[in-house]
């Protein structure tokens, strides 16, 4: 009877620590919840949200970096497989902490990191989708999150990357690159994977199907504005995406000058443009000398049919715009005035 009460009691104690983890968590009281993670080593694996989430799924949701990796430290002094299970717990749909985390940090992925370093093999964890962090972090476009995950599953698990590339529907990292219109990624996934170009759905839809359906990828495919857009416009010129943003990737090897750690910026990635580099349209100078040519031959024909219209319709205005050219106004009328003009010069008859 005794031992029931004690277990009724302990059962008690363990929901209102995991209540008071899950109001401190809501609040942003990190600092508790930190406290409450050193000294409860059990509560690492409870889920305290109705969608199946541990405050280590909270914290990484809502950014908090540092707090992460507090949280990292206390479920590391565990021993290695408790360490383990508590980063492998699973929401209802699947996520672990290290999906949140890859679909949540862009260039700096530091809780991806502290959540790696305890179970690299959770970069090949799927949810109920079929997706892998490294499938997420393409999905949302996070480059620097995905270069990680790839050194990871390169150098820690000696995989070449392509399984864990493509979810249950055939759709890989490629295609989500691409339907997102995160082409840098899109370009690294390509040399890094370049198998995955060939790669099909289930619906039969290759990824170059993808960026063949996305127009405004390109430059061409926005819609010009008038006839001077597209007389100016240089159709030739390659590198941007339609935005003004270049969608090249770097020449050399795309591993090379990819740390996350660096501040560098996109386009550093992508290519960077020099002072000197002709990017094309009206800015470009030879295709702005031609669009000058093309005007001033447009303007001189306007004027010279102008002038035509005004010399043979209008009597009153007949030449005056000819008069520039040094060119005499010279009508039927002048001939007339001529031939009337001989009789008075002519002798009279019988001289």
């Amino acid at each position: 009877m005794a031992d029931n009460v004690d277990q009724m009691s302990s059962k008690t104690t363990r929901e209102m620590k995991k209540r008071d983890l899950l109001k401190n968590a809501m609040k942003g009281q990190w600092r508790e919840v930190v406290e409450i993670y050193k000294n409860e080593a059990w509560i690492h694996k409870e889920k305290i949200t109705r969608s199946g989430e541990t405050a280590l799924h909270i914290a990484v949701s809502d950014g908090q970096k540092k707090i992460v990796e507090q949280l990292i430290t206390a479920i590391k002094s565990q021993t290695y497989q408790n360490a383990k299970k508590a980063v492998s717990v699973e929401n209802k749909q699947g996520n672990t902490a290290l999906h949140f985390a890859a679909s949540k940090e862009k260039e700096r992925p530091s809780m991806c990191e502290s959540i790696a370093e305890v179970d690299p093999f959770l970069v090949f964890c799927r949810n109920c989708e079929g997706e892998t962090p490294i499938f997420l972090a393409a999905f949302h476009g996070n480059r620097g999150a995905f270069l990680y995950l790839h050194r990871i599953c390169a150098a820690e698990t000696n995989q070449d990357g392509y399984d864990y590339s493509t979810k249950y529907d055939g759709n890989t990292t490629l295609h989500s690159a691409i339907n997102g219109q995160h082409f840098d990624l899109a370009i690294q996934i390509a040399q890094l994977y370049p198998k995955l170009a060939n790669s099909v759905n289930e619906k039969g839809v290759y990824p170059l199907s993808i960026l063949a359906a996305k127009p405004s990828a390109f430059r061409s495919g926005k819609p010009l504005e008038s006839i001077w857009h597209r007389a100016i416009y240089n159709p030739s010129t390659s590198g941007t995406n339609g935005t003004g943003e270049g969608i090249h990737a770097n020449e050399s090897d795309p591993t090379i000058g990819t740390d996350v750690e660096s501040n560098r910026s996109p386009d550093e990635y992508s290519g960077r443009h020099d002072d000197d580099h002709d990017h094309g349209g009206i800015f470009s100078r030879p295709y702005f000398k031609l669009a000058y040519s093309k005007s001033m031959l447009i303007i001189s024909w306007s004027m010279w049919i102008s002038s035509w219209l005004l010399y043979n319709f209008t009597s009153e205005l007949k030449g005056i715009f000819l008069l520039p050219f040094g060119i005499k106004a010279f009508g039927a009328g002048d001939e007339v005035e001529e031939e009337e003009a001989e009789p008075e010069d002519a002798a009279p008859p019988g001289c």
